[in-house]
């Protein structure tokens, strides 16, 4: 029996991703927790349907809503401020922070994942049943990566997710500002990265990039490399053509797979217009007295 306790970083950006992350995970999750910001942190409102919604749907699972302010940040020491380039790596720390503390006596290992990264859940299950990673206070898996599509994967595979021994956890470690990484690199040896399944492959499915360009402005514009670089120049440049054979925003090359799940967006609604109801009106009207 396996004790651990998976922790998804979530906000409504990745509402498409809720759902097939929390139905892998629940393989071989023994509490699930998902702790959300009430706002985005560029610091505009989160969308409180969604939320509302997600609650609902998700009832089995333990949300956690925490306050979001700029000018009383989570963390005894902490002097972040808004202007601070490392502010939303500082609130995503601090979501598994918050997690953390609602952590079940029982767990053993905590998971840290974000939602649009989906693992495979009965084969990760099958690997956590024969590798020893009890010998472990922490571990890191790779993971495939795609673009604009479910169907375009990078050829390159990359470190995803971060699987942690509870006792040895404490609120200042997770409370880094490299987040996942920086927690690895602090916890004691022993330690393992880049781990695989029992058949070589990762198990990870990362769909950060898997996105409308409407999803992705709103993405790059409230994630923490907000700063790096001019997104919405490059988004635009990127959807002005068909999905090439490289993804023109991080440069990896990518091939055409079969889908692991298929994402769907929200179809947007069809806004009316008083003008299209008046003519709709009117060839109501005209048809009505045809008939008569």
């Amino acid at each position: 029996m396996h004790s651990i306790a998976t922790i998804i970083n979530y906000c409504t950006n990745d509402h498409k991703f809720l759902r097939p992350c929390i139905d892998e995970v629940k393989h071989f999750s023994s509490q699930i927790l998902i702790p959300v910001s009430d706002h985005f942190f560029d610091g505009t409102p989160e969308n409180r349907g969604l939320l509302n919604h997600a609650y609902r749907e998700h009832s089995d699972c333990e949300f956690i809503e925490f306050a979001y302010d700029p000018n009383r940040p989570y963390g005894f020491s902490t002097s972040k401020r808004p202007d601070d380039l490392d502010w939303a790596r500082h609130w995503h720390s601090t979501a598994r922070m918050i997690g953390y503390f609602h952590l079940r006596k029982e767990i053993e290992y905590v998971l840290f994942i974000d939602v649009d990264e989906i693992y495979e859940g009965r084969p990760f299950k099958a690997w956590l049943d024969q590798f020893d990673y009890r010998d472990y206070s922490a571990l890191r898996f790779t993971s495939y990566e795609y673009f604009r599509e479910p169907c375009y994967r990078a050829k390159e595979i990359f470190t995803s997710g971060l699987m942690a021994r509870k006792s040895l956890l404490t609120p200042k470690q997770i409370l880094n500002v490299d987040e996942r990484m920086g927690l690895y690199r602090d916890l004691p040896e022993k330690k393992i990265m880049h781990l695989m399944g029992l058949e070589e492959q990762p198990l990870i499915h990362h769909y950060s990039w898997v996105r409308t360009q409407e999803e992705m402005l709103k993405k790059t514009a409230t994630w923490s490399h907000h700063w790096e670089r001019d997104w919405a120049s490059l988004i635009e440049k990127e959807f002005s053509a068909p999905v090439p054979g490289k993804n023109s925003l991080t440069n990896q090359e990518y091939e055409r797979v079969e889908p692991y799940i298929a994402l769907m967006s929200p179809k947007p609604a069809h806004r009316v217009t008083y003008s299209e109801i008046f003519r709709k009106e009117l060839a109501e009207e005209f048809n009505l007295q045809t008939e008569l």
